[in-house]
């Protein structure tokens, strides 16, 4: 099963909003769900307190980072169009410098699927 970084941020919103974690989900199967809830507790982002589920130190500073939706979807573009996929602290690296690099990529239109192709060697 391949890991689904928008429902790790999914899930990492869910906890955050105490709303709960559920094997239900209207796009994904109990078994995606159940995945991707193993490898936000395997990667420490959250963990178990008193029965809940709790955001942990890194599931923070990676929701804190992603939380906004135009650099979620930057950074998300960027690293699956330039590197073809990410892991936590690449893509907390990119949120945290967003600005800088929607900066350095002027051409860059939010709504573009994809960055010019010589644009990540700048």
């Amino acid at each position: 099963m391949k890991r689904d970084m928008q429902l790790i941020r999914d899930i990492l919103l869910s906890v955050e909003n105490s709303d709960g974690l559920s094997v239900d989900h209207p796009v994904y199967s109990p078994e995606m769900m159940a995945y991707h809830v193993y490898l936000a507790v395997d990667g420490n982002l959250i963990g178990v307190q008193d029965g809940e589920y709790v955001l942990l130190a890194h599931g923070k500073r990676l929701l804190s980072a992603i939380r906004d939706d135009e650099i979620w979807n930057f950074s998300r573009r960027l690293l699956a169009d330039k590197l073809g996929g990410m892991n936590t602290q690449v893509l907390i690296s990119v949120a945290e410098n967003y600005d800088r690099l929607r900066h350095s990529w002027p051409e860059y239109d939010s709504s573009q699927s994809s960055l010019p192709a010589d644009e990540f060697d700048r």
